[in-house]
């Protein structure tokens, strides 16, 4: 017997960690096995655990954030003397006598307001600022846009109702987003409807207005140094470059050129490369146990189908196994390997997830030059990975050959969504 040569492996899963020890030299299975434990996930929604806790971190940051921006408004508008230099957050709630905020808003268009109606207003926009897009896409038509990148169905209820709102702001009838929520006769959503939510360029917009409205009307602690500061602290974000940098160094080498990074997911030559094996690995079998593989030319015709620059509708997009069937005219008595009759028709060897969702945003124009230009392709799909941030993916782009029609184009896609 020669000398044992042991070889462990492991499988790893979300419920499970299969083992295998090898004697490699004398070809002998030593031990085999499979450990299993519950999987960390809601029985019934099967939710990861984790959800809970992660969404009660983003709303203590969030609320945190909101604190720390009122308490800089506080200081702002005791500077400019529309507030008292004793007063707390208490001091900003009606008493006997004020008018409703939302009316408010109005009126600061019709007439100069008292420095206690200006700074409500100021300090109640400040907590309330309205939606930041972040990474769902510089689109002007959101009620119209794909929301199945998004985060979760939420983030697409909110999405449609600011398209709508921004439907309403088009038509010319009212000034700021303000004077139209005055007009619906509320501001705050309620029972899981999204339908009074307004984007924070809009709100920023209502800012200049109200106080070009003020300083018209003679109102003189409107100045243009506190509406500078103003804006300033309501469009504050946490600067995310430095993170996204961290996040990218953590990436490890390639197995095969180790003096690159591991490609990213939505990368061309990733989902390429995905593509081109799962085609290849595909296996006609007949009754006897016989298999078949396609031929290269097949391959490469439908290589050329799920990567196309032009975009295609429907089930042309889709190379199905139903549809490889077709093309190929295989009789009833042949079968692809590992796949049951009935999921021929919805499954596909391989869907290009990245490219797909591209191709519904970007010009046919400047997917053929990412489709010619590899690298170039892959250096937009790893900007789109790595980037947590508009301000950061523009940072990443700056560095491609790209014009600024394709930037733009680019910053239409949901980055921020799954599928990169």
């Amino acid at each position: 017997m020669a000398e044992p040569y042991l070889v462990l492996g492991l499988d790893p899963g979300i419920s499970s960690c299969g083992f295998a020890l090898l004697d490699m030299n004398n070809h002998k299975i030593l031990e085999m096995g499979s450990h299993l434990f519950n999987a960390p996930q809601e029985d019934k929604t099967k939710v990861s655990l984790a959800v809970g806790r992660r969404n009660a971190r983003s709303a203590r940051r969030n609320n945190l954030r909101t604190k720390n921006r009122q308490k800089h408004c506080m200081e702002l508008l005791q500077e400019a003397g529309l507030v008292p230099q004793e007063a707390t957050k208490q001091w900003f709630q009606s008493t006997k006598g004020d008018r409703p905020l939302l009316e408010l808003r109005f009126a600061a268009l019709e007439r100069p307001l008292t420095n206690r109606e200006f700074a409500q207003v100021l300090y109640a926009l400040s907590a309330r600022r309205g939606f930041i897009p972040h990474g769902e896409g510089r689109i002007s038509k959101l009620s119209d846009m794909d929301t199945s990148g998004s985060s979760d169905a939420e983030a697409g209820k909110v999405l449609r109702a600011i398209g709508e709102n921004n439907k309403l702001m088009a038509q010319g009838r009212f000034r700021t987003v303000g004077e139209m929520l005055y007009d619906q006769g509320r501001s705050r959503n309620k029972g899981g409807s999204y339908e009074r939510c307004v984007l924070n360029s809009q709100i920023v917009d209502e800012v200049h207005i109200i106080f070009q409205s003020q300083r018209t009307q003679q109102n003189t602690t409107a100045t243009q140094e506190l509406e500078a500061e103003y804006i300033q602290n309501l469009t504050w974000e946490k600067r995310t470059l430095d993170h996204d940098a961290k996040v990218h160094a953590l990436v490890g080498k390639c197995s095969y050129f180790p003096d690159e990074f591991r490609a990213a997911r939505a990368d061309l030559s990733s989902e390429l490369c995905n593509a081109y094996e799962r085609l290849k690995h595909l296996r006609i079998v007949n009754a006897d146990g016989d298999e078949v593989a396609l031929a290269p030319e097949q391959v490469e015709t439908y290589i050329a189908i799920l990567f196309s620059p032009e975009p295609l509708k429907g089930k042309k997009e889709k190379v199905t196994y139903a549809r490889i069937r077709k093309d190929l005219d295989l009789s009833a008595h042949l079968f692809f390997k590992g796949i049951d009759p009935e999921d021929e028709k919805d499954h596909e060897p391989y869907a290009p997830k990245a490219w797909r969702a591209m191709r519904k945003v970007l010009s046919t124009e400047l997917m053929e030059r990412l489709r010619s230009d590899r690298t170039l392709a892959d250096a937009v799909g790893e900007a789109l990975t790595y980037a947590s941030s508009e301000d950061s993916l523009v940072y990443q782009l700056d560095n491609l050959d790209l014009s600024d029609e394709e930037r733009s184009q680019i910053l239409a896609l949901p980055f921020s969504g799954k599928i990169f």
